[in-house]
């Protein structure tokens, strides 16, 4: 297992929690695995084990909970804290090939004693026969496929949530369109209470 810290390469910013975010409502919550196309699924065939892993630092949810009977009335109710990071798939995790031309990226998320996890990725384009799952380990929850119909003008993508403390992002492409993917995990929402 690889461990990255939750921080941007050395040349950036340093990672940042509570960061002001986007205003970029998430995209509706897809788990229709049934009518995905063959090539559009998790891949089973590619083995996890060795998967790059992004370990956060366990938040402090009684530190969280006292801000927040702090927070000015018309504060809008918070649910999450946020860390900023710098996640490119060309540069973090580990592109793996199928038997069928297909490139395989995956990277798994920590986040100890959060109760949910929800991304939001700064640049998402995803090239045609590309698709991005995010879910939970056992597979319970899976929120995709996001394909190139999910490419918007903004070019970001975020996700609802998912239960517990841990994700796994998973993207297939065709190996003659992985130049033509741009994929940057931007944001990592970190929630604390239902």
């Amino acid at each position: 297992v690889v461990v990255l810290c939750a921080c941007t390469p050395s040349n950036g910013p340093a990672a940042s929690e509570n960061a002001v975010l986007p205003t970029f409502p998430p995209q509706t919550p897809k788990t229709d695995m049934e009518n995905s196309s063959s090539h559009c699924r998790i891949r089973a065939e590619v083995p996890i084990g060795d998967v790059t892993t992004l370990s956060l630092p366990a938040i402090d949810v009684q530190a969280l909970q006292e801000q927040d009977q702090n927070l000015p009335k018309d504060t809008p109710p918070r649910f999450a804290t946020t860390t900023e990071v710098n996640i490119d798939s060309n540069v973090y995790g580990k592109w793996e090939s199928t038997e069928d031309a297909l490139q395989v990226w995956r990277v798994k998320i920590i986040s100890p004693r959060a109760q949910s996890l929800s991304l939001g990725f700064s640049s998402f384009n995803m090239p045609a026969g590309g698709c991005l799952f995010v879910y939970s380990p056992d597979q319970n929850q899976v929120l995709g496929p996001y394909t190139m119909k999910d490419n918007a003008e903004h070019g970001q993508l975020w996700t609802p949530t998912v239960d517990g403390e841990e994700v796994l992002i998973e993207v297939s492409v065709p190996q003659e369109q992985v130049s033509q993917m741009q994929l940057v995990l931007g944001y990592i929402n970190q929630g604390y209470k239902k």
